[in-house]
């Protein structure tokens, strides 16, 4: 059963891995990843080392796209581990429907696409509630919580399962996570708190979760409050809900709430469907709907910053040595130069390829059927132009320049990396 859902969640993320997101906010953990699996300079500051373990293991696919569908193949996990939680306190019926919910929830597909809203927090949330869900818990409850800070501080919201795990392996395990935390909590206590200013009207973050996940969403909703009735399930549900209102005190002292921090919580949520008796179990797949791609059709244009885009402008790059560099004339940018040059790095291209000075390559966005005049073009799309001999000047004037500095940073260590408008008016 176990491996039953995780098929269908794995197919249901692979087949949109080129609608999956790929701009500076996803790429950075990549980019750290490359420099050191457990690395303790984060990419952002409200990250900490045990998020980039994950990414470095992706790197091995060979390719950027390789490395994001060994990604989205991770955020499968979900619907195995809710699975065998809600079998442990519940029944076969209701784990296979908690299983199958977490397989196809909406939500949780938009946050894998997405490639940063919480980046793997809702996996290891999901490894703690299954190290919940055995008596007394399991070694593995105590670091798992500890790596869903690291991947979302407001994952520690989620503290409450930390109480679930009563056994002498149990606590083991939360004084191995304490450990393993105890850097990034100091780091966080340093940082000056955000400014209450993005909270936005009250429930706007309760109405977009429930947008989003539609019916699953509902159920994901009264998954604790079912949990209050069972035996087996009530210390689970208190925890999930105690959980809930932290991160809404959390949320009202930052000023900062957003659909996906709701779904952090979605795998203990929905395991409190195992409270339901047996004979009842089949319904929560009354919520059950068949997920939609978000697939690029052939011969239609990739979205801008998506995996698919990225792969097909980095083939497109030409061997030998190269300058590369981003514009932007309108909208959002097509692929991130660092993306490109991560992608060529893994392909096994020799950092010494990388200029810091001489012509550059552009990649440039631009309004449809108005791309700028450029002497070699090396691939065209809808709204983008990988180029050769563009006027360097006028887009310094036009455009938004940038993108590479990333890439370089990580990849061309060696090199001192030159801004190429620098020294333009």
């Amino acid at each position: 059963m176990a491996a039953t859902v995780f098929a269908l969640a794995a197919w249901v993320r692979l087949r949109d891995v080129d609608a999956g997101m790929l701009l500076i906010d996803s790429l950075g953990p990549y980019l750290t990843a490359w420099v050191s699996p457990w690395n303790p300079h984060p990419h952002a500051p409200p990250y900490g080392p045990g998020l980039y373990p994950p990414y470095a293991l992706a790197l091995h696919a060979g390719t950027l796209r390789g490395a994001v569908a060994v990604l989205l193949t991770g955020h499968a996990l979900v619907a195995p581990l809710g699975a065998l939680a809600a079998w442990r306190l519940g029944g076969r019926v209701s784990a296979l429907a908690v299983g199958l919910l977490l397989a196809t929830d909406p939500g949780l597909l938009d946050t894998a696409r997405s490639g940063s809203e919480g980046y793997l927090a809702a996996l290891w949330i999901g490894v703690a509630t299954w190290s919940a869900s055995r008596r007394g818990g399991t070694p593995w409850g105590g670091p798992a919580l500890a790596m869903a800070a690291m991947n979302h501080p407001l994952a520690l919201a989620a503290a409450p399962l930390a109480a679930l795990h009563r056994s002498r392996r149990g606590l083991a395990g939360l004084a191995v996570g304490g450990v393993m935390l105890l850097p990034h909590l100091l780091r966080l206590g340093a940082a000056e708190a955000a400014a209450a200013t993005d909270l936005g009207p009250p429930g706007a973050a309760v109405g977009a979760f429930l947008e989003q996940g539609g019916p699953i969403a509902w159920a994901v909703l009264a998954g604790p409050l079912l949990g209050l009735l069972g035996r087996r399930t009530r210390h689970l549900a208190l925890a999930t809900l105690l959980s809930a209102v932290l991160l809404a005190l959390a949320a009202c002292w930052l000023g900062y709430l957003r659909d996906h921090h709701i779904r952090l919580l979605t795998v203990p949520a929905l395991v409190g469907w195992a409270a339901v008796p047996r004979v009842a179990g089949w319904v929560p797949l009354l919520a059950l709907r068949a997920p939609a791609s978000e697939a690029v059709a052939v011969g239609h244009p990739q979205r801008p910053g998506t995996v698919g885009l990225a792969h097909v402008v980095s083939l497109a790059l030409p061997s030998g040595p190269l300058r590369l560099e981003g514009a932007v004339l309108h909208g959002s940018p097509a692929a991130e130069p660092a993306a490109l040059m991560l992608d060529q790095a893994l392909r096994g291209r020799s950092p010494d390829d990388w200029r810091t000075e001489g012509p550059v390559t552009w990649i440039v966005s631009h309004k449809r059927h108005t791309p700028p005049s450029a002497l070699t073009i090396l691939h065209a799309g809808d709204r983008h132009v990988l180029a050769q001999g563009l006027d360097d000047d006028a887009l310094c004037a036009e455009a938004r320049i940038g993108g590479a500095r990333d890439g370089y940073a990580v990849l061309v260590a060696q090199q001192t990396f030159a801004d190429v408008c620098l020294s333009r008016p």
